[in-house]
């Protein structure tokens, strides 16, 4: 998990994917389901913290950062925001058989893992 010193490091973040070779990044936001209340989610102004990463880390690709091919949540969210007219937003996790998932009790969903809980 992404800690509060992380998220307000993206230059160090980016120079550790850098120097291990990684170029291709995903963030999971810790989540809150059901019962268990995240404990980042109690914390304030944690929705600007948490996008504030991705979108410094997007506007750092260029010249050193080209390296990092892929930022999960920032490649999969602008073909959905700049696509043309008339061609329908794709969902993986609502289309049947795009994803599967399967939990710890062995429950299988093919939609979004979320569904499992």
């Amino acid at each position: 998990m992404l800690s509060r010193d992380s998220l307000a490091s993206p230059d160090e973040l980016l120079a550790f994917y850098l120097y291990e070779g990684i170029d291709q990044v995903c963030f999971n936001v810790e989540e809150s389901e059901g019962d268990h209340v995240s404990r980042a989610v109690r914390r304030p102004r944690v929705a600007g913290t948490l996008w504030r990463l991705p979108a410094s880390l997007l506007a750092r690709r260029r010249g050193r950062a080209a390296r990092v091919k892929f930022l999960r949540e920032i490649d999969l969210a602008l073909p959905r925001v700049f696509r043309p007219d008339g061609l329908p937003a794709r969902n993986i996790q609502t289309e049947p058989l795009a994803m599967l998932n399967i939990d710890s009790h062995g429950n299988v969903s093919s939609f979004s893992p979320e569904l499992l809980g």
